[in-house]
């Protein structure tokens, strides 16, 4: 069927589809981090919008295969990856809560997100002793 000046779009299977996504999605994100950046006032909220654009971005490119195969980059795409709910929750509290000023909690709570899941994803990677196993 020949459309004219318009084609049929070739067919792609799903993984080159969720490629293309996720480049665009990077993209764009990428711009929005710019865009924080370039605004940014020593401002809480600015900052941890950038926080979590970055964030979002390391989620994106953990499946790629040169981050897997490079073990500091995937450390780094993994630590990113993990650290999205609580620069999320940060977000919020900046936004939202007009006198929201970091505390040692946060960064408490933070840190126990961080190392409860990199017992999830470096399980492969360190081996854990015995005795901390049975701790989870």
């Amino acid at each position: 069927m020949n459309f004219g000046y318009f084609r049929p779009f070739p067919k792609m299977t799903a993984h080159e589809l969720n490629i293309g996504l996720q480049v665009g999605c990077i993209t764009l994100l990428t711009l929005a981090g710019i865009f924080l950046f370039r605004h940014s006032r020593n401002a809480v909220n600015s900052w941890t919008g950038i926080s979590l654009v970055a964030s979002v971005i390391c989620y994106l490119i953990l499946e790629a295969s040169f981050i897997q195969q490079n073990r500091v980059l995937f450390l780094i795409a993994v630590s990113g990856a993990i650290c999205i709910p609580v620069i999320f929750f940060l977000l919020t509290k900046a936004i939202f809560d007009d006198h929201f000023k970091p505390t040692a909690l946060v960064a408490i709570w933070f840190l126990l997100e961080v190392v409860a899941h990199y017992w999830i994803y470096l399980d492969d990677l360190v081996v854990i002793p015995r005795w901390a196993q049975q701790l989870s």
